[in-house]
């Protein structure tokens, strides 16, 4: 078998949302001889019998949403699953059978302090991870039970002027309680530099590969080594990662005054798209927001009762 072809990545948000089907699975690749890979909760990691069946079935690499390592953030998140104390356990614990363990980090502008985003290479460090996956916004995103909290509890809960393009992850769009936007950005980008310097890279593989490659777990040695040299990217400067003032994606395509007959037809199709207004409150269309997709991908009769949603529709839409 070519070597492209033994490399599976399961394209599941939770691999192991049923610990049963997921043995059954773990059974059924471990004759194919396949290297493979996806995401789980951390319950899952903190199985050992589980991570020995996943080893045996060929799994090199597994990411889990870890978010913050403030303990109210958390909370806040509805991650009670993640227990802090147990990170480095699991992350050691799967080395040693041969996964790598990534994960991914949220800042939460309603909970977290700048000493608290200060403090994240520290605690990468100390767990084993040294790297993240991603550091992004905790985000309201309409339709949701956060979204909702936000838009009924406080009056200016958003930054001013939120476009809905913005409301990623990746944008600063909540109205942070402990500091200025300018200065949770500024915070954002220097823990950005840290831990995703080519110094920090270098101290996460110095951890992993040895441990990795003294029991033989060559594959997922040479993904850590790839995973490092990807990550170790600067952010761009043209960008302000504040929801509002942010520059518009590469995808998006823009739209100015002449592209529309009259002033009306302008507010028509781009005012909707707009979240907060100019004091960052959640504008009147959105509190009624409704998700899009129900349960295994269905679209309720009340979203599409009079209205053509084209196949590309978004996730969510204004009521």
């Amino acid at each position: 078998m070519r070597p492209q072809r033994r490399l599976v990545g399961f394209m599941d948000n939770n691999i192991g949302g049923n610990r049963r089907w997921l043995a059954q699975l773990c059974d059924a690749l471990a004759p194919l001889r396949i290297r493979w890979s996806s995401c789980v909760t951390f319950n899952v990691l903190r199985d050992e019998a589980m991570l020995d069946r996943l080893a045996a079935s060929g799994c090199g690499m597994l990411y889990f949403g870890l978010e913050s390592f403030n303990p109210a953030a958390l909370e806040g998140m509805r991650k009670r699953q993640n227990v802090l104390d147990d990170v480095r356990r699991v992350v050691d614990a799967a080395r040693r059978r041969g996964i790598l363990i990534t994960a991914g980090l949220m800042l939460s502008p309603v909970i977290d302090t700048l000493e608290d985003i200060a403090r994240i290479p520290e605690h990468l460090r100390k767990v084993g991870l040294h790297v993240p996956t991603y550091i992004a916004f905790e985000t309201p995103i309409p339709g949701t039970p956060q979204f909702n909290r936000l838009a009924v509890s406080e009056a200016r809960a958003l930054l001013p002027g939120v476009p809905l393009r913005d409301l990623t992850g990746y944008t600063l769009a909540t109205r942070p309680r402990h500091a200025t936007p300018e200065a949770f950005i500024d915070a954002f980008k220097q823990v950005h530099q840290s831990v995703y310097s080519l110094a920090t890279g270098m101290r996460k593989l110095a951890d992993d590969l040895p441990r990795l490659l003294s029991r033989g777990h060559v594959a997922p040695a040479l993904l850590d080594v790839f995973e490092v040299l990807c990550d170790a990217q600067p952010l761009p400067a043209d960008r302000t990662f504040i929801a509002g003032t942010d520059k518009a994606p590469p995808e998006l395509v823009p739209l100015s005054d002449a592209d529309f007959a009259t002033e009306a037809e302008r507010d028509a199709v781009l005012s909707p798209w707009t979240v907060s207004d100019t004091a960052g409150r959640v504008l009147p269309h959105w509190r009624g927001a409704k998700p899009v997709y129900a349960s295994k991908g269905r679209v309720p009769p009340e979203v599409t009762a009079g209205v053509e949603l084209p196949l590309d529709t978004a996730s969510v839409a204004p009521a």
